[in-house]
């Protein structure tokens, strides 16, 4: 199970260091907060891994290998310009890091993009076994769930811009009641 995310210089992100549940996760935020970054950003790292884990030769995930496999599924994934558009932009020469905690922790990889990277993703600790990865779908109890007609609770007005709109809900992988 992924327990914690720490996103530095990613995106919209400066430094961000969400904890998951095993139960009930909810991520809600304003419009441009990053909701969808999160869920992206740890489907490529865990489809990145699982997918050089599957191949028959494979029994662990070599950096090599998820390096290249993690910049492709990066770029499919998010559709920059260049992978280097991931990190958060300032003067001068940055980089973005990215880890990904899980309870087992033979499965943690972090890795860090340069902003004038064209393709190119290093691994600094790579995962000693591939992610088994649960896709996202309403059989596997995780859910996107556009909210319509929000209100906050201190207006009565229509719904605002600056409100949340979209929330991710991942409820736990059991059979219901």
């Amino acid at each position: 199970m992924l327990k914690q995310m720490h996103l530095k210089n990613f995106t919209v992100f400066s430094d961000v260091k969400p904890d998951f549940s095993a139960q009930l996760n909810v991520i809600v935020g304003e419009n441009g907060a990053g909701k969808t970054h999160l869920p992206k950003a740890a489907y490529s790292v865990m489809a990145a891994s699982h997918d050089e884990g599957r191949k028959p030769t494979a029994e662990t995930p070599t950096k090599s290998a998820l390096q290249s496999l993690l910049a492709t599924k990066l770029v499919n994934v998010f559709r920059p310009e260049c992978l280097g558009r991931l990190a958060r932009r300032r003067q001068g020469r940055e980089r973005c890091d990215v880890s990904l905690l899980f309870s087992d922790a033979e499965l943690n990889i972090d890795f860090s993009v340069a902003t004038n990277s064209k393709s190119e993703v290093a691994v600094g600790n790579a995962p000693r076994k591939a992610v088994d990865v649960v896709a996202l779908s309403p059989e596997k109890h995780a859910y996107f769930v556009e909210v319509k007609d929000y209100r906050h609770p201190d207006t009565e007005s229509w719904p605002m811009r600056s409100r949340p709109r979209f929330c991710i809900l991942s409820l736990p992988c059991c059979p219901p009641a």
